[in-house]
């Protein structure tokens, strides 16, 4: 409380002390007039700071380091560093100049250098998800999406649910576990499982189309795997994923390997099976 009683927010630090209005109407006055010319006063030369971050998929820290080491750890007006993150790994730029001007171009110096290295590996920036980026190409070249999960309990529609205006491009998502409700529902060939079993490229590549023609769909993806804690096999342990996608009628299967728990295993799943759409659209402008 103030002097006269009235209600106020106190920051208190090392570096000095603010009583700023609760008020509404104070606390702009208070922060512009007192607050902003502190900090101004306390940064003294250091300038304004930029911060970027490219957004990488499909590759290991070590990859990624690997591919950065000349700009890692390097002085200057821009830093680079990495995080690994939900089965990404993300580049942190920092930019510090002068004027903001000054630090936005040594920025964007960087961040072209470092997004050449990267290529198509890196999706993204700053915030945007990988089902953001799949959702913007899908609308951008008009095609609908179809998916079918036999290992991942409806994260993958989860995820590309999340993203708004996903209902332009996402006709339906299909679970179907038992090989009973493949052929009932996807109609993959009772062959394919007796020759591959469930858990093979074929059976991935069949679900995708089969769920695509369900829903009179452009694209359909699919995923099947062991993930655990049992289940596994010599030929095929814990971990074990194929991703299916079928794109303007042609299909592909690849098989993943992932190391962790169920959830951990579930999540890179959607992981890839997100990323060999993106990549695949990208073969189609």
């Amino acid at each position: 409380m103030t002097t006269d009683g009235e209600a106020a927010w106190v920051l208190e630090s090392s570096r000095g002390t603010f009583a700023v209005l609760a008020r509404d109407a104070g606390v702009e006055t208070m922060i512009a007039q007192h607050l902003v010319p502190f900090a101004r006063a306390w940064a003294g030369g250091h300038g304004p700071v930029l911060l970027r971050t490219l957004r990488t998929v499909g590759l290991s820290p070590v990859e990624v380091e690997e591919r950065l080491v000349d700009w890692l750890g390097r002085e200057g007006e821009v830093t680079v560093s990495t995080i690994p993150a939900d089965g990404e790994v993300w580049v942190r730029l920092r930019a510090r100049a002068s004027t903001h001007a000054e630090a936005a171009a040594a920025l964007s110096k960087v961040e072209a250098a470092l997004g050449a290295a990267l290529g198509d590996d890196c999706y993204g920036r700053d915030g945007e998800t990988l089902e953001q980026v799949v959702g913007r190409m899908l609308l951008e070249r008009k095609l609908t999406l179809a998916v079918a999960e036999s290992a991942t309990g409806g994260l993958l529609g989860h995820r590309l649910t999340s993203v708004q205006d996903s209902s332009g491009y996402f006709e339906r998502g299909v679970l179907a576990y038992s090989n009973h409700a493949k052929e009932a529902m996807l109609g993959v060939p009772e062959s394919i499982l007796r020759a591959h079993g469930p858990v093979s490229a074929p059976c991935a590549e069949a679900m995708a189309r089969g769920v695509a023609e369900l829903a009179s769909a452009t694209c359909g993806l699919a995923i099947t795997g062991v993930t655990g804690p049992a289940g596994g096999s010599p030929t095929k342990p814990v971990g074990t994923v194929f991703v299916g996608l079928v794109l303007h009628g042609r299909a592909v299967g690849r098989r993943f390997v992932f190391a962790g728990d169920r959830a951990a295993i579930k999540w890179q799943s959607t992981q890839a099976a997100l990323d060999l759409l993106r990549r695949s659209l990208g073969d189609k402008p």
